[in-house]
């Protein structure tokens, strides 16, 4: 998935730069017809004819220069608008995500045996069941366009990473079941794009100049605690 830089704003700068190169150019152009020894009238009656032959190939390359311009704004536009999309359809309060995050804190504290049997008997029931297929459905989705890059995967990183993290630990086991009953490649987006992520640890925090494992220990483990904390207060608002 290649890394996409975010709308800019372009400015008037490139007409102002055009301008000046064209007055410069009809100038010198002028200048070296009188400088040869042409005479001033009839190398005046020329200047239609220079006009023409840098008038026509400046216009004709700001006029490509700014249809590629406003190609790769609407494109930028688009990719922006599907990418908050998401967030907005997470967010709404039609995506009924209620009884599901009800079962998740209800499992939070017990030890996995515990966790898989409460959560295999709660998805017994077909609505519950039916409204984590759509949660899951979802993020597969929003997988599917990150993995065609038509969206800024950084923006949906940096919301949905602790949503992912939660699914995923919720419920990998009861895809692997799933998976058994003949659909070995349920939700693989979703798992492979939280693969990913997890890798990629606290978001953006890493650089070329100094990665992670460079800090100090005591700095690294207080980036870790702020991660994990954040962590933390996502699940409790976004999940």
């Amino acid at each position: 998935m290649s890394k996409k830089t975010y709308p800019i704003q372009f400015g008037t700068d490139i007409v102002v730069i055009f301008t000046v190169i064209f007055s410069i150019a009809v100038a010198g152009i002028v200048i070296c017809f009188y400088t040869l020894g042409g005479d001033l009238q009839d190398t005046l009656k020329y200047i239609p004819d220079i006009i023409g032959a840098t008038v026509v190939p400046l216009v004709a390359a700001t006029t490509a220069f700014y249809i590629a311009q406003n190609v790769q704004r609407n494109t930028e536009a688009t990719l922006l608008n599907r990418t908050m999309s998401y967030i907005e359809r997470w967010n709404s309060p039609n995506f009924d995500k209620q009884d599901i995050i009800r079962l998740m804190r209800e499992v939070k504290n017990l030890d996995e045996d515990k966790k898989k049997k409460k959560i295999s008997k709660a998805l017994q029931d077909e609505v519950l069941r039916a409204k984590l297929v759509c949660i899951l459905n979802f993020l597969e989705e929003m997988s599917l366009a990150v993995e065609k890059d038509a969206v800024y995967e950084e923006i949906l990183r940096d919301f949905f990473r602790g949503i992912f993290e939660a699914y995923h630990k919720n419920f990998t086991f009861w895809l692997q079941e799933r998976s058994k009953d003949g659909a070995p490649k349920v939700y693989e987006r979703f798992k492979d794009l939280f693969g990913e992520w997890d890798k990629q640890g606290f978001a953006n925090i890493e650089s070329p100049d100094k990665p992670l494992k460079s800090l100090e220990p005591n700095t690294s483990e207080k980036l870790e605690k702020s991660h994990l904390d954040y962590q933390e207060i996502l699940k409790d608002w976004c999940i």
